[in-house]
Parts: structure tokens; sequence; C-alpha cells
């Protein structure tokens, strides 16, 4: 059976530019814009900086310090954030063209007053590009995810084989171009024949999509949502079909950020309903809309979660199961999103209009100088699109979790094992993009997340899960990993500071603090896992997706080269815990928080990794056993050993009698989920950063040798 790759794709060419002087003109692509933050820009004041929107001694965020990390509880040492230059923000900005043109347009082009600059074409207007080489880089990704889908689509029109237009529906879902997934599923509609097609897969498919399209046009009842706005003392109630929008009118946000999360969590909740019927499954509809509040201030997440006993705070906002509420922040937690958010506003306090900006509206600039013109309209863009991605991110997680409760499909009154509670939030979450990590050779590089949607995998914690191993951090047998999964003993491990797992040591080529690894499966060599295809993953048409000139990275089964030790955040490891000691405890000083930071990254990514093999390899006997724990004791904490037998019981763990564990297929079970877990195919894109030293150009400056010059985009330009 053919399929699609859900994260290889051959069409895009990582190419740093510079774009101080006017650019050819460029196909669509992505533009990449870092920002980096001095060394003053949000430290905090000594006592110690609690992790954006956490708890104490709780999961801090996904980009606490820097995007895509994990910051520790209580901060830094000394209570400051880390002032280095690998502190940034990263916006990955979708773009119709690159164009050269006045900074006036219909106006005479004058050097003086009307010079011809850089124009970025995009969804919210147009933006005139700043880079300085050091503070502020913009790179470019030409070609789409987009346009790779319709490519397929176009190459499948030429056989039209059901089969291969339900690969390409589930391709689209995964890569997260939801609209292009609904249209082909529609299409498949109108050609499935049921007297015709015998296929499992499709009969099942066409039967689940036949029974959710009609309804998911459909309005669900009112919610009591204007209780829960009495309640919180809100301002208003905004609702679309499916869901009910507590918040605090547009004296706390805009009309239009209001509409947007309501068309965000419309988009999530057609995905998640069409990758289930994807699966063969048709859902059941809420019998009511569901509630979602978005909170007056961001701090009000502090104040809300305890008092509606929500789950801990990941990604800008929580679910409640006691009250099946989900509750977003109005603006990113992250340290590093919000310092940005606060230079941004201090530009906005000085007169300049953000939307005005973003749609190309240049003020009158006098003097000549038009640096901070350009400056600012790109803060604009990257404020924006920062926005942006939060808001996916944060529904991405949170209203999922939500569904999974609302639906039956997770027990809603059973406090679950941290470990389920925490992967299937992890499943579909696309978390906020970007995060600097180590290429091959050593060079410094990002990890954008243009592959990553609904059904591939979560490209942070997979980026997250390779490092654990790279390093040697998840040292103890499969088998124990798997036993401390189950247990919940990574995420208890964050109390103590005790990490469950034996200290990395020095091991023979392909051990792993003494796991043979099973017959077929290749050793783990310095540069990461192996690159043997999953299974599950899907792989490229006949003769490939066609590439770029220049080539570009490879993206096939098994991501891209890994330098040794995998992807170090940053100098000393992950962000949030330079240093550190790897593996057992310290009773105080700042390496106290750095071993437990590392035990809330453990503990996210190794729930998520059993949650992702079980959904791709066992998907019947998960909610089998999803089913099983909701008829066990509500309120109350599970036993471990009921948890673990239950779970063998729905994989067929147990021995014959099913009075114990069978150990040979306990053992068996953990090796096949490391093995598949080190197989599954990045979902992410790597762009190499150029170095900073010598490279500012200033606005119209000379480039430093080996630097892109005039020419910026296109043709001419890459280098």
């Amino acid at each position: 059976m053919k399929r699609w790759p859900m994260a290889a794709t051959g069409m895009l060419l990582a190419a740093s530019i510079a774009v101080a002087q006017p650019a050819a003109p460029s196909n669509t692509g992505y533009l990449v814009i870092r920002v980096k933050l001095s060394p003053t820009d949000g430290v905090a004041a000594p006592g110690g900086v609690k992790p954006p929107g956490g708890i104490p001694g709780g999961f801090a965020p996904p980009g606490g310090i820097l995007p895509g990390g994990f910051a520790p509880p209580g901060g830094q040492a000394g209570g400051t954030a880390p002032a280095t230059d690998e502190r940034s923000v990263f916006a990955v900005i979708p773009i119709k063209s690159v164009t050269k043109g006045a900074v006036y347009a219909g106006k005479t082009v004058n050097l003086q007053t009307n010079p011809r600059h850089v124009w970025a074409n995009h969804e919210y207007g147009k933006t005139l590009l700043f880079d300085d080489g050091t503070n502020v880089q913009v790179f470019s990704i030409p070609g789409t995810i987009e346009q790779e889908v319709k490519k397929l689509h176009t190459a499948w029109s030429k056989d039209r084989t059901l089969d291969g237009l339900l690969d390409i529906i589930a391709y689209a879902l995964s890569v997260d171009h939801v609209d292009l997934a609904v249209t082909y599923a529609n299409e498949f509609e109108k050609q499935y024949d049921a007297s015709k097609s015998e296929k499992p897969r499709l009969v099942a498919f066409a039967k689940a999509y036949a029974e959710i399209k009609g309804k998911l046009e459909e309005n669900l009842p009112a919610a009591d949502a204007e209780g829960w706005r009495k309640r919180l003392k809100a301002s208003a109630v905004a609702e679309d079909k499916h869901y009910a929008l507590i918040h605090w009118g547009e004296q706390s946000v805009s009309a239009e950020t209001i509409n947007k999360r309501l068309t965000q969590l419309e988009r999530n909740f057609k995905a998640f309903y069409l990758w289930h019927a994807i699966r063969g499954t048709a859902l059941p509809f809420p019998d009511k809309r569901l509630v979602v509040v978005l909170t007056n201030r961001p701090s009000d997440i502090d104040d809300l979660r305890p008092k509606l006993d929500g789950l801990p705070v990941v990604s800008d906002g929580f679910y409640s199961p006691a009250h099946n509420i989900v509750v977003l922040s109005p603006t990113r937690l992250d340290e590093a999103g919000k310092t940005f958010a606060e230079i941004a506003k201090a530009k906005y306090q000085d007169g300049w209009n953000r939307e005005e900006l973003l749609k190309g509206k240049a003020p009158i600039v006098k003097g000549g100088d038009f640096s901070e013109l350009y400056r600012t309209m790109t803060y604009a863009l990257v404020d924006r699109a920062l926005e942006e991605e939060a808001t996916h991110a944060a529904i991405t997680r949170e209203a999922n979790r939500q569904l999974y409760s609302t639906l039956g499909i997770l027990p809603q009154h059973v406090i679950l094992p941290k470990w389920i509670d925490q992967g299937v939030s992890n499943l579909l979450h696309k978390p906020k993009d970007a995060g600097l990590v180590k290429l091959a050779g050593g060079k410094n590089g990002m990890a954008a997340g243009l592959m990553a949607g609904y059904g591939s995998a979560n490209y942070v914690l997979l980026r997250e899960w390779r490092d654990l191993w790279a390093k040697k951090e998840l040292s103890a047998p499969p088998k124990d990993i798997l036993t401390n999964v189950l247990t919940d003993r990574y995420f208890d491990a964050i109390r103590t500071g005790i990490d469950p797992d034996p200290a990395p040591v020095a091991t023979a080529p392909g051990g792993n603090g003494g796991f043979a690894p099973p017959a077929g499966f290749a050793p783990m060599a310095p540069g990461g896992p192996p690159g043997k295809p999953n299974p599950d993953a899907q792989v490229p048409p006949p003769g490939g997706f066609p590439k770029p000139p220049g080539g570009g990275f490879p993206m096939g089964p098994g991501g891209f080269p890994m330098g040794p030790g995998g992807f170090p955040m940053g100098p000393g490891g992950q962000p949030g815990f330079p240093g550190g000691n790897p593996g057992g405890t310290i009773d105080s000083g700042p390496d106290k928080a750095a071993v437990k930071a590392k035990i809330e990254l453990k503990s996210q990514v190794t729930s998520w990794a059993l949650i992702h093999y079980l959904t791709k390899t066992s998907g019947p006997a998960l909610n089998k056993f999803y089913a099983d724990l909701d008829k066990l004791p509500r309120d109350m904490r599970l036993d471990s050993k009921v948890v673990v037998d239950l779970f063998a019981l729905n994989f067929n763990l147990m021995n014959t009698d099913r009075s114990a564990i069978d150990e040979p297929a306990y053992k068996s079970f953990a090796e096949n989920w490391i093995t598949f877990m080190n197989e599954v195919p990045a979902s992410w894109y790597p762009l190499p950063l150029r170095a900073t030293s010598g490279e500012n150009l200033g606005n119209g400056g000379t480039p430093a040798p080996g630097v892109p010059g005039p020419g910026g985009f296109g043709p001419g330009g890459q280098r």
C-alpha cells in the first residue's frame, strides 16, 4: 500500500539571506525571522522566577526559556532569566511573494525620501523587512507544504484511486492543512461507490465521514455559558457552532481576537473529527456547546487553575476535567514570548499602529533614516505570527484534551494517571514553533515544525526523545522505562528530584544501559537514532517529491542528520537547565532545579511517546484500556499496580491464566515501543543559522565575506 510521507518532503531548501539590499522576486514559501533578546530584556529581579503560567514544582510551558524548551521550577539561580546569545524568538511566516518596491507606492523613487526596499507579501498584508544580520535575522524557505499537498493531488488525478486519495487526505491533515483535507474528503465522498469497494479502510472511512460530515455544520445546543460568565464576572459570551467563548469584552481583547479564537476552535474541532474518521471511527457529538474561557489577563491563569482544579499549564492555558472547561490566556506565557510582546508593545505606545503596519501602510519618514520603520514593521509581523502560533498551540492541546473527555474517550471523573493525562494532551498538540538546535557538524540551527499536524509526531517532544536517547539519559532497560511511565514514577520524581533511571554510563555500540536492541534494530550511533523507516510512516510517490534547485536537506525517513549528542538546546544542555548532574539527586543549589527540570522533560516526553505508539499501533486496545479505567473508583488516585495490570490485560501481556504479567511479552512490548519511537520520521524542518560576528549589514551596508549580497531571495541570492 502506498502512503505519502508524514514528514518527508524534498521541496524545502534552507537558505540564509540578507535583506538589507533590494531582493529579487521569490516564489511562495516561508520567512523565518529571528529576533534576539538583549541581556536586559525581561530579566527578573532577585528572588527567583516562577515558570510563566506554571505552578511551583510543576511543569513549565514548552518555550519556557527558549522556544521549544523547558524552564525549571523556581527559575534560574539568583532569580534571573538567562541572558545569552541564544535567547531569541523565532517567527515562521508563510509568504505569498517577496518583491522589491518603493516604500511609498505611487510616488517617485528617491534614495532619501522614498527608497526601494524588500517587501514581504503575506496573509495579513505586506511588510518592509528588516535584517541587521545580528539582532534581527531573516531566513528564507522556498516552497510550501500546501503546494506539495496540491502537487500530490494533481499527480493522483492521473489514476484517481480511492486508496491514493485517502492517503492524501491523511497527509494533508498530518501537515496541518485542514481545509485541503476536508476538500479532498468531500471529493472522496462523491467518488466512493460502496458497491464497488471492498477494502476495509475505504469502507470504514466512507461510513465514518458520512456520519460526521453534516453534523460538523450543525449548531450544537447552548451550554450554560451565561452561568459561568456570571460566576467568573466576565463581560460577554461569543458563540459559534460548537463553542461558547467567555471573555471580558473589547477592553480586554479585540473583537478580532475573539473571532480568531472561535475560528481556530472550530477548525480544530473539524480536524479532530476528520482525523478519527480517517482511522475508521465516527465519533459522537457533544450534547451542547463546549465552554472555553479567554481570561482577562495572563496572570488570571495562575489564579483560576487551582480554583477550577485544572491540569498543569503547559501551553498558554489549561483544561479542567472536573468542570469540563478550557481556560486560555489572551497572550503568551513563555518568558521569551512575553519579553518580545513587551518590546513590541512599547513600539505601539510610541504611536505605531500594528494593524496599519501589517497592511503595509508606512508613516512618513523624515531625515532619510528608514531603518526604524523597517524594524518596527518587521516587529509587528513577528508579533502577529507569535500570537497566531501560540493560539494554535494552546487549542490543539487543551481543546483536544477537552474533546477526549467530553466524548467519553477518556474518563472525565476518574483521577487518571498523569502519563495518560499529559500523553493524550500532547498527542495532537502542535507546540509553539522553532527552537535552537545543533545540526550535523555542531553548527547552530533551528527546528521549525512545518510538517507537524494531526497525526504526525509532536515535533518538540520527538526532538527531545531523540536527545534523551543520544545522551543516554533514558538509561534503564526498556521494560523498566515502560514501568516507570505506567506507574507515574517520572512525574512523582519531579517532587523528589531523584531520577528513577540510573545515571548515564558509557556503553558499547548498540547498547543503552544494558538494553540489547531486538534483531534488525540498528545500533544507536553518536549521530542519533537509526534512520530505518517507521512502518506506520508514509512514503513518497514514485520518483519522490520534486526538489528545488540546490537540493536542500534530506528529509526522508529517519529525519535529518543530527550532530553528536543529539539536539543540545544551547550551551550546557536544555534551556532552563544548563549544566546540571545527569541522573541522581542533588541536595541544594541550581543543580537541583536542573535535575528536576530534566525529570519534568522526561516525564512529558515518555508519556507522549507511549500514547503516540499505542495510538499508531493498537488503537482499539487503547480505547478498551480507557474504557476499563472508567469502571474504576472515581475521585481517587488509582493504585499503580491496578493500572499496570489493566494495561497488561488490554495489550495481551498477561500469562495464559491471567494471574500475572508475562515477563517475556512485557519485555518484548517495551523493546518494540522503543524501537518504533526511534524510527519515527522527523516532523520539523532544520534551518542553519548563520553566525552573527562580522555580519551586521545595517540597512544598506556591505556584506561581510561569505554573506549573501544583493539578491537576497530567489535566483542569485542563495548562497
